[in-house]
């Protein structure tokens, strides 16, 4: 729990903001005054004074939203989708090649790695895009180090299925 400084100094900045939650919170490590805070008095208060509001959500609404966040980077990024196909691909050549069991495993298990980070990279690179819109070093060292994680996933998938591959030839 915050003290009540901080979560004053959050209160005013938001409702000031319109409700937007303001980076420069985060970078002036609440140093509002005490004084600042009692002559805003009325929009703290009205901070402290609204609930959560917390819904029952059924397990059937919770699968649903899953399973949409799962299809949207599928519909916004080309990446996955490029990613996706190359997937498939590899698919069909071990269909074509009658691999064994323990190759699909791999198959398998490579295809997903680098759906997922995938998936989580253009989650970060969202996230990133949401608190800092304008240009910042760090922001933009943040979506390389994730789009990095997309890229060693995309070998070690490349390694995989060369040896899985190569000896079918």
């Amino acid at each position: 729990m915050l003290p009540l400084e901080p979560r004053a100094a959050l209160a005013l900045a938001v409702a000031q903001r319109g409700g937007e939650f303001p980076l420069c919170i985060i970078r002036m490590n609440f140093r509002l005054t005490l004084n600042a805070v009692r002559q805003n008095s009325f929009l703290c208060s009205k901070y402290f004074m609204m609930k959560k509001e917390t819904k029952n959500h059924s397990i059937a609404d919770k699968f649903y939203v899953a399973f949409r966040g799962m299809i949207l980077p599928f519909k916004t990024e080309l990446s996955i989708r490029i990613q996706l196909v190359i997937a498939i691909g590899a698919t069909s050549l071990g269909f074509y090649l009658d691999i064994q069991k323990s190759d699909w495993l791999w198959i398998v298990i490579a295809a997903a790695l680098v759906l997922i980070t995938e998936t989580l990279n253009t989650a970060i690179e969202k996230l990133v895009d949401l608190v800092s819109p304008e240009y910042n070093a760090l922001a933009g060292y943040v979506k390389d180090v994730a789009a990095g994680a997309v890229f060693m996933a995309a070998i070690a998938s490349i390694i995989i299925a060369l040896l899985i591959f190569v000896p079918y030839f």
